[in-house]
């Protein structure tokens, strides 16, 4: 005979679905604030890379007193624009090899590249700037042939192996945690099977590609009477781009060694945002100059050339106010079209393919932004056009030769 101790409840059917139900309530509560607390660290760990970076810029200039250039090769040498991971080699027309050494035909030295003294990354920077058996080298002391495979290197690649070489090193720093690509890409068409290390931070070099030339940088302001003139081409100018880390350009026939200074920056260092997030896939590594950059502005066909308005009383800049199709490429692309080319770039300057992406993040509805002087700041991405023009432009002409530029 069973005592009421020894019975059993047992659970129905119904019960079991109204726990189920309860649960599913509760996730439905709390997994968007699970999700929203990722995003708010990944966003916290990416803006504090770009502090590190942006407090690095300005370590550089406390030192060498200028800050760097885009690269360490100009965008546009003497024989036209080179492929992404091409080798330098000495220009035939350079008046002596004092003027253009071997590396400035060729890809370049990142912006990255130039700062890992000041971001405690003294072992790399050492063994990317050893030079062995007379190597000859590029400004700076860095290894012309570090681009292609070299007895002058330690380590070797070939078709079928590959090599650690320096451009393999992942740095966490120089990836944001909501970056949606891979760790590592495939790109070097001159070094078979190399694999090159992700960065998603570029600098912000200009804000737009010119008409005329095809695919050169707007390096000048403009005068006020002049909106588009062609010879601002990058290969007559001291600085190609006219943002605050631009590429050396070419004067009286040699390249531009020294990067800009603080009175180059007529805006001031709150003002001037140099370097930024994107989200570009296929065509990103710290250790290219050319895979290193970004313009603000969309390049066509999409976009159009910005125009030249008088910003204040004597003082001109780029605007798009007024332009056709002008627009800002903030979080504009989209990786999974089938015409990549119409999004970011018409004509890929550097081989390897068009550019998907320009200034752009994952984090919803804002890209991040680090200044001159330091300071990070998140830029929505409908913010006004001219506005954010004008917080890329470093808005003062450089004087070199006594003549203003």
């Amino acid at each position: 005979m069973c005592t009421a101790t020894d019975r059993r409840h047992a659970v129905s059917f119904i019960e079991v679905l109204v726990v189920i139900a309860i649960i599913g309530v509760l996730l439905a509560f709390f997994l968007p604030s699970v999700r929203t607390a990722r995003e708010a660290a990944r966003r916290n760990s990416c803006i504090c890379n770009l502090k590190q970076l942006s407090l690095a810029l300005q370590n550089h200039y406390d030192t060498r007193k200028t800050f760097p250039l885009a690269s360490t090769s100009p965008l546009v040498p003497a024989d036209g624009i080179p492929q992404y991971g091409a080798v330098g080699t000495a220009s035939p027309s350079a008046e002596s090899p004092t003027d253009w050494t071997a590396g400035q035909q060729g890809d370049g030295y990142g912006w990255i590249v130039q700062i890992l003294p000041f971001m405690e990354e003294n072992s790399l920077y050492d063994k990317i700037t050893t030079v062995r058996d007379n190597l000859v080298t590029r400004h700076g002391k860095f290894a012309d042939a570090a681009f292609a495979p070299s007895s002058n290197l330690d380590f070797q690649a070939t078709a079928t192996a590959t090599s650690p070489f320096f451009w393999s090193t992942k740095l966490s720093a120089f990836v944001c945690p909501s970056f949606p690509g891979e760790d590592e890409v495939e790109s070097f068409a001159s070094i078979p099977k190399s694999k090159v290390a992700t960065r998603n931070y570029v600098a912000v070099v200009a804000t737009h590609y010119r008409s005329n030339p095809s695919n050169h940088l707007e390096s000048l302001f403009p005068t006020g009477e002049v909106a588009n003139v062609g010879g601002h081409d990058c290969t007559n100018v001291p600085y190609c781009g006219n943002g605050g880390l631009p590429f050396p350009g070419i004067w009286n026939g040699k390249v531009l060694r020294t990067g800009l200074t603080m009175p180059d920056l007529r805006r001031g260092s709150s003002k001037v945002a140099v370097i930024t997030e994107s989200r570009e896939e296929h065509l990103t590594s710290w250790y290219s100059g050319f895979a290193s950059y970004v313009v603000a502005a969309m390049p066509r066909p999409n976009g159009g050339d910005p125009i030249a308005v008088e910003v204040t009383p004597g003082r001109f800049g780029w605007t798009c106010g007024g332009a056709t199709n002008c627009d800002v490429a903030l979080n504009k692309g989209d990786r999974k079209a089938g015409n990549v080319a119409k999004f970011y770039q018409p004509v890929s300057p550097h081989g390897g393919g068009p550019r998907v992406w320009g200034p752009s993040s994952l984090h919803p509805g804002v890209v991040i932004h680090g200044f001159v002087d330091g300071h990070t700041e998140a830029i929505n991405e409908d913010v006004d056009k001219d506005v954010y023009l004008q917080l890329v432009q470093r808005d003062a002409n450089v004087t070199r030769d006594g003549k203003e530029f």
